[in-house]
C-alpha cells in the first residue's frame, strides 16, 4: 500500500496485516497498479511529477518515469491516478494539474517511454481502461469549466414567500463554490497500438491521433522550462526579467487578508469593472482601500488561485496545493469526514516548500506576522506565537495577534501596532527582513455573532489597520526600497459578477505606477512571481513560473510621495446585538479558524445583515479563466 505522508510503499503480510517492508518512492505516493504480466508495481507520486516502478521480487525501485510536460518542471503536474492496458503495453497516468493523461509505453522493463498526452477536463483524478483495451475512461474532479450557481426560478419564488426570522429565515439556497465544481467522466476511443509483440523491437510509433492530442496539451499549457529563469516584459520596470538580476526594491511586505471579492469592496470604483449592485463594503467602510487603489494602482482583473481558505493559504504561500489539500478540502467543506494531516505537515507541504523556505535557501532574511503561526503556552501561564511549519520556527513575531491584556479582543489595528513596534526597530538598526508575510484577516468578520464587532466594523478596522501600516512604512527611511503586496487568500465569502474568484488586491511601492488602472489578468501566483523576481528567487512551482508577472503595475522611476491614511467613517467598535440578522446562527459558528464555518451560510448572513433581510441573494458567476499559450 502507498504511504501518502511517508513517501514510501508499505509491504504488508496478507495473513497478519503486519508491515514487513518499506520501499522509499517519491513525494505523496497515491494510486498503485500492478503489471498484468511481469509483476512490476507502478506508483503515482503526485508532488514528484513521476511514477515509481517497483521490482516486486527485489523490493526496490527499478525505474522512475517523469510524467511532466517539460524536463525541468517543478511540482505542478500532480500525477494522481493510474491504469494499465489489459495487454500490459501501455500505462496511463492522470496529471491532475496539467489537465491531461500521460500515455507511456511500458512494454520493456527499465525502458519505459512517454509517448504523448491526452487532454482532459479540469483536474483528472481517476483513469481506467475497458477490458477490451479500446477505451480510456477518465474521471475529472472539477468538471470542464466553472459555472453560475443561480438557482432555478421556482426555487427563488418559493424562498421569497418565506417570512424572515431565525426559525424560518428568508434565504435563497444557492450552492457554495465547492458544489459548482461538478465532476465529469470522459470516454476516449484509444488509437490502435502497434501489433508487434516482440519486446526486443524498438518502441511503437506514436499514432497520429495521439500526436494531435499531445500538441493540444502543449498548446493548452502556459508553462515552459525557460520561465524558471526569465520572464518577458515589453516595459522596463523595477521588476527584473531574469531571476537573480538586481532590483531597486530590496524588501517585500506581503499581506494576506480573508475572503472578499472585488465587487464586494471595489464595485463603486468608476474606473474598474464592477457591478455596484453587489457592493457590501464600499468606500464609506473601506476608505483606505479605495484611496490606495486610487493613489497607486487599481487591479480589476485579479483572481485567487484558491477556492476556499483550506487551499487558499497554501496557494498564497507556496504557489501550489498538494493532491491531499485539493481532495481533502472538498470533503471537509461538504461536512464529510476528512483526513487529518500528520504533525509534520508532510501531506500539505510541497517539495519546494513555502516562500520563506525559498528565502532561506537563497540566503534572504524573513519573518512572519501571524501567517502559519500558532499560539504556544509558556510555563508561566502566558502565551507566545510560534511557527506551525518547520521553516518558520524562530521566524515568527512572538506577540503578533496576542492581547496585551488578558481577555482583551485583538483587532487588526492591534496587530499592526505590534508590527510597527518591530518595524521602527528595523528602521533604527537597518535590519528589515527581505521578506515579511502577514495575516491581516479581520475582514473575514464574525458574521452577526452577538457581542462581536459588526461585519462593517470588522472590515472598517481591517481597512484602517492597512492604512496605518502603509502610512508608517511610506514615511520611513526604508520606503525607497519597499514594495507592499496585498491580496485575499480566497474570495469565497461573497458575490462577483465576473467570477467568484475575482478578488481585492493592492500593490504599493514608490515604483508602482501612480493613479493607474491595470486590467491585466493576474492571479495569486502572479503576485508571488512578482515578489520572487524582486527578491531573486526562482519559481516554487509550475504555477508561479507560468503566471503573468505584474510588470504593467510597475515603473522604473520612483515616486517617494508618502501615503496619509484616511480616517474611519463608521463606528469601528459597533457591536452586534441579539436582534441582528442571523445572530443565533452566527453564535453557533466556530470563528477560531477561518475554515471551520459554513461559508455559504455566513455569506447569506452578511448579505442580509448589510443589504436588508428582503434583499434577494445574487447568483455567483463562474467562468473559465484562460491563459494565452506560451510559445515553445
Amino acid at each position: 500500500m502507498s504511504d501518502w505522508a511517508g513517501r514510501r510503499v508499505l509491504v504488508v503480510d496478507p495473513e497478519t496485516l503486519h508491515t514487513i517492508g518499506k520501499i522509499p518512492v517519491g513525494e505523496h505516493p497515491n494510486q498503485i497498479v500492478l503489471h498484468p504480466k511481469d509483476g512490476r508495481l507502478f506508483v503515482a507520486c503526485a508532488s514528484s511529477n513521476n511514477v515509481a516502478v517497483i521490482d516486486t521480487a527485489a523490493g526496490t525501485v527499478q525505474e522512475t518515469i517523469f510524467t511532466a510536460l517539460f524536463p525541468q518542471s517543478p511540482e505542478g503536474s500532480t500525477p494522481d491516478a493510474l491504469a494499465i492496458a489489459p495487454n500490459g503495453k501501455t500505462l496511463y497516468v492522470a496529471n491532475a494539474d496539467n489537465n491531461c493523461v500521460a500515455v507511456i509505453d511500458v512494454r520493456v522493463p527499465r525502458q519505459s517511454q512517454v509517448k504523448g498526452f491526452i487532454p482532459t477536463g479540469w483536474y483528472p483524478t481517476a483513469v481506467a481502461v475497458t477490458p477490451d483495451g479500446e477505451q480510456l475512461l477518465v474521471g475529472v474532479g472539477k468538471g470542464n469549466q466553472t459555472k453560475s450557481n443561480r438557482p432555478a426560478d421556482e426555487v427563488i419564488a418559493t424562498a421569497r414567500k418565506k417570512k424572515p426570522g431565525e426559525g424560518d429565515h428568508y434565504r435563497i439556497p444557492f450552492p457554495h463554490i465547492g458544489t459548482t465544481l461538478s465532476g465529469a467522466l470522459a470516454i476516449i476511443e484509444l488509437p490502435e497500438e502497434d501489433e508487434d509483440d516482440d519486446d526486443d523491437d524498438d518502441k511503437a510509433d506514436v499514432p497520429e491521433e495521439l500526436a494531435k492530442w499531445t500538441d493540444r496539451v502543449y498548446r493548452n499549457c502556459p508553462y515552459s522550462d525557460k520561465q524558471l529563469t526569465a520572464a518577458e516584459s515589453s516595459r522596463k520596470t523595477a521588476i527584473p526579467t531574469k531571476v537573480g538580476e538586481p532590483s531597486p526594491i530590496k524588501h517585500v511586505i506581503y499581506i494576506i487578508k480573508e475572503n472578499r471579492t472585488y465587487d464586494q469592496v471595489f464595485s463603486d470604483m468608476p474606473r474598474g469593472k464592477g457591478d455596484p449592485s453587489l457592493l457590501m463594503f464600499g468606500e464609506a467602510i473601506s476608505p483606505n482601500h479605495h484611496k490606495l487603489a486610487n493613489e497607486f494602482v487599481l487591479l480589476d482583473n485579479l483572481y485567487c488561485n484558491g477556492h476556499v481558505s483550506a487551499d487558499g493559504h497554501p496557494w498564497s504561500t507556496m504557489a501550489y496545493n498538494t493532491d491531499y489539500i485539493a481532495k481533502n478540502w472538498a470533503l471537509t467543506y461538504s461536512k464529510r469526514l476528512g483526513i487529518d494531516d500528520d504533525d509534520e505537515g508532510n501531506l500539505t507541504n510541497a517539495p519546494s516548500g513555502y516562500l520563506w523556505d525559498s528565502c532561506k535557501r537563497h540566503g534572504l532574511t524573513y519573518r512572519s506576522y501571524g501567517e502559519y503561526g500558532g499560539r504556544v503556552s509558556q510555563p508561566d501561564g502566558t502565551f507566545r506565537m510560534e511557527g506551525r511549519v518547520p521553516g518558520l520556527v524562530g521566524h515568527v513575531s512572538p506577540t503578533f495577534g496576542l492581547p496585551k491584556k488578558a481577555g482583551q479582543k485583538v483587532r487588526d489595528t492591534d496587530r499592526v501596532e505590534t508590527f510597527l513596534e518591530e518595524f521602527r526597530e528595523y528602521e533604527k538598526n537597518n535590519s528589515l527582513p527581505n521578506f515579511i508575510v502577514m495575516s491581516l484577516g479581520e475582514d473575514h468578520t464574525e458574521g452577526t455573532k452577538v457581542g462581536a464587532p459588526t461585519p462593517q466594523a470588522c472590515v472598517g478596522r481591517n481597512d484602517l489597520a492597512l492604512g496605518q501600516l502603509v502610512e508608517a512604512v511610506s514615511q520611513s527611511k526604508l520606503w525607497p526600497k519597499i514594495a507592499i503586496f496585498v491580496i485575499e487568500d480566497d474570495a469565497q465569502n461573497g458575490p462577483d459578477h465576473v467570477d467568484a474568484h475575482r478578488t481585492v488586491g493592492l500593490v504599493i511601492s514608490p515604483y508602482v505606477r501612480r493613479k493607474h488602472l491595470d486590467s491585466t489578468q493576474y492571479s495569486t501566483c502572479s503576485m508571488i512571481r512578482t515578489m520572487e523576481l524582486i527578491l531573486g528567487l526562482p519559481p516554487l512551482s509550475q504555477f508561479d513560473a507560468a503566471a503573468n508577472p505584474m510588470f504593467e503595475s510597475f515603473t522604473e522611476k520612483p515616486d517617494l510621495t508618502p501615503y496619509k491614511h484616511a480616517a474611519a467613517r463608521i463606528d469601528l467598535d459597533a457591536i452586534n446585538d441579539a436582534t441582528a440578522y442571523g445572530a443565533e446562527r452566527s453564535n453557533q459558528m466556530d470563528f477560531s479558524e477561518y475554515d471551520r464555518i459554513d461559508d455559504f451560510e455566513l455569506n447569506e448572513i452578511l448579505w442580509r445583515a448589510i443589504k436588508g433581510v428582503n434583499a434577494p441573494l445574487p447568483p455567483a458567476v463562474r467562468r473559465a479563466i484562460a491563459f494565452k499559450p506560451v510559445t515553445k
